[in-house]
């Protein structure tokens, strides 16, 4: 697997954005929550200026009422967060979940798989910085990210 062209990634970026609009800018935009690990928002990129923009969108994402992002501070070490990343959705009022993987992910349907992942949620948001907390991070990191 090599990595994407150009044309692929601004393809893929058009697809996202076109899925955020999807999600917040309804007139009853979804409840969204994010745990980061601290490592997504110091890492840097490599073209200048992606990672502030990055973070400035979080940030104004979480001046939203309906958005939630907190931080999973390097103190808190080795937790379940690094066996990679989840989803939990509701739709059409059914939970599902996603679980990510270096060649794919899963989508989970059964009822006992979706619980286990949000057991896993559950223990990692409660290491989680505070709403304010995070944002200061966040805001923390921009000075990282000229």
């Amino acid at each position: 697997m090599g990595l994407a062209s150009e044309d692929e990634v601004e393809a893929a970026l058009k697809v996202r954005l076109a899925r955020q609009v999807a999600v917040f800018d309804r007139s009853t935009p979804a409840l969204f929550t994010a745990i980061l690990s601290w490592t997504v928002i110091e890492q840097s990129v490599n073209r200048p200026g992606i990672m502030r923009e990055q973070l400035e969108h979080l940030i104004a994402m979480t001046e939203r009422p309906n958005v939630a992002i907190c931080v999973v501070e390097k103190s808190a070490g080795i937790h379940q967060g690094h066996d990679g990343p989840v989803r939990l959705l509701t739709v059409d009022g059914r939970d599902i979940g996603f679980v990510e993987a270096p060649m794919g992910g899963r989508l989970l349907l059964d009822p006992k798989d979706i619980q286990d992942v949000a057991i896993r949620y559950d223990q990692v948001s409660t290491l989680a910085a505070s709403w304010d907390r995070s944002r200061e991070l966040l805001h923390e990191a921009m000075e990282h990210h000229p």
